[in-house]
């Protein structure tokens, strides 16, 4: 009976092991088994050579009027009248009416300088006559000698003639004087301030209001010594896109001079630009633009999007061996959506040409330079 109990509890000690045995191994197939797969994101790239690439140089500026005038009284009086086209923010053409001042002091002045000049007239006739008439005299007694000037009355004639020519420019400046009690827009343009009102007194030299101009536009823009040096040759006479601060095109302007001195202030090269006047620009005086200069072709370089080019200034790249890499982009041109950069100086891809650059189209703040990715060509599967 003992030896059967103890059969017994062999048994089930040697069935539990076997169990215990068999779940260990089952676990240990289970864990090798459900081993996790690593994780190899997709990138989306562009497949970019290096080679001559062209663009354009974007630099930033003010667009100002070619004529900007405070207009100032010449003469002293009351106001009389002021036309609507003399307030600000009104659109003028070269010659309107703006402001009047009473004129009755310039009337009566001019009336003066008119008398004048008659009463000079009258009496260099008379002189005249007089010198004439001894003239005749002298020639008449049969005198040998010479006359003297005195005698044929030369002096009081030329003493005459000098005071005519005195009293008519005074009229002339009478006449001046009376034209500039009205005051016209000396060019077309934008009244921008007014500052007198009717029945004002103003004073000679005093400020009435401002005009910019609207027909010519001008653009002064800086350029350091490498965007000169990319700046295209023959730039003199080519035209430039003229975007907003938003990039939507508003105009263009032709490149007329600058060059040949730097600013003192900045020590950059100025480049001076003419505002196309078309039907269809939008370009307004004041307004601060983005500037598309025209480049010249460089070698070597990678016309990439821009929106690979991150906020510090790196371009990533997948090298031959699927991993990520990166390089500081120096950045040469704008070429609308795309930007032209020089190639870095590293083999972008094994078993390939090392002109041949996989770039990153839409880089991620989690990339890591050396982390393996699988390429997906841009459009493609």
């Amino acid at each position: 009976m003992n030896s059967r109990r103890i059969w017994f509890v062999v048994s089930v000690i040697i069935l539990v092991l076997i169990v215990a045995i068999v779940v260990v191994l089952e676990d240990e197939a289970q864990i090798v088994q459900k081993a996790p797969e690593v994780y190899v994101p997709l990138v989306s790239v562009v497949e970019v050579q290096s080679q001559d690439n062209g663009g354009s140089i974007q630099t930033f500026a003010q667009v100002n009027p070619r004529w900007n005038l405070t207009v100032k009284s010449r003469v002293g009086g009351e106001v009389v009248r002021v036309s609507e086209k003399a307030f600000a923010g009104q659109v003028v053409e070269k010659g309107d009416l703006l402001i009047s001042i009473d004129d009755s002091a310039y009337q009566v002045a001019l009336r003066e300088a008119e008398q004048a000049v008659l009463s000079a007239q009258i009496a260099l006739t008379r002189e005249q006559a007089r010198a004439d008439r001894a003239q005749a005299e002298w020639a008449a007694a049969g005198n040998s000698s010479s006359p003297t000037q005195l005698a044929l009355n030369i002096p009081q004639l030329e003493l005459a003639k000098r005071l005519l020519g005195a009293e008519q420019s005074r009229l002339l400046v009478a006449k001046n004087r009376l034209a500039d009690t009205t005051i016209s827009a000396p060019f077309s343009g934008i009244v921008t301030q007014r500052n007198v009102s009717i029945g004002q007194n103003v004073n000679e030299g005093e400020d009435l209001l401002d005009i910019v101009g609207n027909e010519n536009l001008e653009i002064a823009v800086s350029l350091g010594r490498q965007q000169w040096e990319m700046l295209a040759e023959n730039w003199r006479n080519k035209m430039a896109l003229i975007t907003d601060m938003a990039g939507v095109e508003i105009g263009e302007a032709i490149i007329k001079r600058g060059g040949g001195f730097l600013d003192p202030q900045t020590r950059q090269y100025r480049l001076f630009l003419e505002v196309e006047n078309t039907p269809n620009s939008r370009v307004l005086p004041g307004d601060y633009i983005s500037v598309q200069l025209p480049g010249r072709h460089i070698a070597e370089t990678l016309r990439i999007p821009q929106t690979a080019l991150t906020r510090e200034g790196l371009v990533w790249y997948v090298d031959g061996d699927n991993r990520l890499r990166k390089f500081v982009a120096q950045v040469l041109f704008y070429s609308g959506s795309y930007i032209v950069v020089k190639t870095p100086d590293v083999e972008a891809r094994e078993n390939s040409s090392p002109r041949s650059f996989l770039i990153a189209t839409t880089p991620l703040a989690s990339y890591l330079a050396g982390n393996r990715v699988e390429a997906m060509l841009a459009g493609g599967n």
